[in-house]
Parts: structure tokens; C-alpha cells; sequence
């Protein structure tokens, strides 16, 4: 998609002006980004905060924790979207008014799991980027989730892990 202006859905292809640079520090980068969002977001400095899906309530407090202080030095913060340690810290983004960045173990207009929608939709709304390395419409598969880790961690100047 270039330079130009993006729509709903976009793409960014390797060598572009908007591919992430930090991606080419991977030992394979992805050749095409999926997105939805602003784009633009993908270039700002990041902290990735994960954890486990089953987060205990210090897990949540401590996401929480760290999601706010990211914000409060104008840093974005990227996860996975799933539920546990990173909604946590993806909602705590959002109520921050900071940028948030969730990377999709399927297509980047496949929410899974379902119940991460409103995160998605929040995410968007707010100036932040829901993006892929899957082709649109690529359901979940077990070996996509791994994969995306990568992604996750490359965006990132530094990865919390909250709880694992």
C-alpha cells in the first residue's frame, strides 16, 4: 500500500516506507503486514507486556502497572490481545489514552478469541494498530500463535513478562 493513505484494511509490504523497520532484525522478516488502524503506530518506541492467559489478581496489578507507566513516557504497548495478562495490559493502555498495538495469531480481521472484540474495536478507535503476519481470513491454528511471538517481541524495545 505504499505511502498513501490506508482504508479499513491494510497492507504493508516489506521495503515500504511503513514497514516497521524493527522488523528487519529478524532472521526472516515478514514480507507483507495485514493491519487495521493507524499504521503509524507501528513506528512509535514499544514495551510488549505478556503473560499468561490465566493471570492471577497480582498478574492483572501488575500489567496494569506497567501499561500505565509505558503510557506516561509516551510508549506504545503491544500483546498478543488475548485474554489474561494481555487484555490486562491492553485495557489499561486504552484507559490511559496511550497507543496500544495488538499483534493476531490469525488474520488481522479474525478475533479470536471472540470475546477480545471490544479490545480490538477500542484499539482502532483510539489511533492504535491491530496487525498480522496471516492473510486475511486465516482462522486460528496452533502453530500461527508461536509464530506471532516473534512479531510481538521485534515491535518492542524490551519484553515484561507479567506472569507466566
Amino acid at each position: 500500500m505504499g505511502c498513501g493513505a490506508f482504508g479499513d484494511g491494510w497492507e504493508i509490504k516489506r521495503g515500504e516506507c511503513t514497514y516497521p523497520h524493527r522488523l528487519e532484525d529478524l532472521a526472516s522478516p515478514p514480507e507483507i503486514i495485514y493491519g487495521r488502524g493507524d499504521p503509524s503506530a507501528l513506528a512509535e518506541d514499544a514495551l510488549a507486556i505478556i503473560g499468561t492467559r490465566q493471570m492471577t489478581p497480582y498478574g492483572e496489578g501488575i500489567c496494569t502497572l506497567a501499561a500505565r507507566m509505558a503510557v506516561s513516557f509516551g510508549i506504545a504497548v503491544v500483546s498478543g490481545g488475548a485474554i489474561g495478562c494481555d487484555s490486562a495490559a491492553a485495557r489499561s493502555t486504552l484507559d490511559e489514552r496511550g497507543t496500544n498495538i495488538i499483534v493476531l495469531g490469525t488474520g488481522a480481521d479474525v478475533i479470536y478469541p471472540q470475546r477480545s472484540e471490544p479490545l480490538v474495536e477500542q484499539t482502532i478507535a483510539q489511533g492504535g494498530a491491530v496487525i498480522s503476519i496471516e492473510r486475511w481470513g486465516t482462522q486460528p491454528r496452533r502453530y500461527a500463535f508461536p509464530k506471532r511471538n516473534r512479531i510481538i517481541a521485534a515491535l518492542s524495545r524490551a519484553v515484561f513478562v507479567a506472569e507466566a
